[in-house]
Parts: C-alpha cells; sequence; structure tokens
C-alpha cells in the first residue's frame, strides 16, 4: 500500500503553536468527529467533509517544510481515530522521515482504543496519547485534557506529565491575513463555569 497517497480530511493546520503541547508545535485538526462531546471547543470540527482532503504526501511536506522550527505536532480534531488507517501511516513516517514528537489527543477512552486491530500499529508511532471524552462539569484550566477525566498514555520517554501540563492554557493568533485563532482550552469557557 501507497500510504503517501492516502488521504487525511483535514480541518485546519496551525504552523507555530505554544498551548498544545510541549515546544513549538505545528498542530493538524483533522475533520469528523461522531462522538459530539457537549461542550467540545472545537464543534466545527465534528461533520465530516470530503471536500477538505488532503494527501499524506502533501502533509508530510509541510511537515518537513517546517520541522526546524518546532518541536513535534499536535493531531486533535474533529476525532483522529474515526480516520485511523491514514493517522497510522502519517505518524509512521513523520517518525521515520523526521525527529518531531507526537502527540494525539482523542476523544476514544483508552479501553476503547485498546479494542481498535490497529492499536499496536498507533502506540508504535506516537509519543503520548491523550484519551477520554470531553467532560464539562470537569473542565481543566492547563495542560492538554481539557477535562481531569482524560488520562496521558506515554509511550516514550519524550514527554511526561509536568512537561504537558506546563503548557500553555491556550493562545490568541493572528495570522497575516487577520484571522484570529483562539487555541488550546478556550478561556471564555473558564468565565462561563466560574459565574
Amino acid at each position: 500500500m501507497n500510504h503517501l497517497a492516502l488521504d487525511i480530511s483535514i480541518h485546519a493546520v496551525e504552523y507555530n503553536s505554544l498551548s498544545n503541547g510541549p515546544g513549538n508545535r505545528m498542530v493538524i485538526w483533522v475533520q469528523g468527529c461522531t462522538l459530539n462531546c457537549p461542550g467540545c471547543f472545537n464543534p466545527e470540527t465534528h461533520q465530516p467533509n470530503r471536500e477538505n482532503l488532503t494527501k499524506i504526501s502533501a502533509l508530510l511536506h509541510e511537515i518537513k517544510k517546517h520541522q526546524k522550527n518546532i518541536e513535534g505536532i499536535t493531531i486533535s480534531g474533529g476525532e483522529p481515530l474515526q480516520q485511523l488507517p491514514a493517522i497510522i501511516a502519517l505518524c509512521q513516517l513523520i517518525k521515520q522521515q523526521t525527529a518531531l514528537g507526537i502527540i494525539l489527543l482523542s476523544g476514544f477512552s483508552y479501553s476503547e482504543i485498546q479494542s481498535f486491530p490497529l492499536f499496536q500499529s498507533l502506540i508504535a508511532s506516537i509519543d503520548l496519547l491523550i484519551a477520554g471524552r470531553f467532560k464539562q462539569q470537569k473542565l481543566l484550566k492547563n495542560g492538554l485534557r481539557g477535562s481531569a477525566n482524560k488520562t496521558y498514555h506515554f509511550f516514550t520517554q519524550r514527554y511526561n506529565q509536568t512537561m504537558v501540563e506546563n503548557t500553555k492554557a491556550s493562545e490568541i493568533i493572528i495570522k497575516p491575513d487577520g484571522e484570529i485563532v483562539i487555541t488550546g482550552i478556550d478561556p471564555l469557557v473558564w468565565e462561563k463555569n466560574e459565574s
């Protein structure tokens, strides 16, 4: 199988983020999620969209082009594991062709993920998995989990819990074209839950 020819449905890519894991990171938000967690920060990523398909070869080219300026890649969504074969192929190629770390966020619980036929291939191709559905009533203001029920699963020594929990909670990015992107944990959600 030619992994470079596989498609991934992409919602957005951010090339310089400090709130999606340790260090400066490239963030890939996939398009499509059927989990529908109430209060999800990225509801615009839920609807599947076959028009936003990107070849793994094109995505890998962009990653390699930016690799000198980033520590790693964070894959979020949407739900990355609903595109599991393509996500694994991308992560394997990143590991083979770069020295970048990979963090993957999923709304599936770890026990659900362990039952996936490609589980071993997944964990062999990433450094950290953050697993579990977002729960508004367990909101966290730091780290990458978003809610306290989500769990960390470290598969290499590259990252540790302290590094991940010391990640900036959120950031506002103003693009050259004037587009404003808020990423990380939504600061407006903090205020709603505190009032």
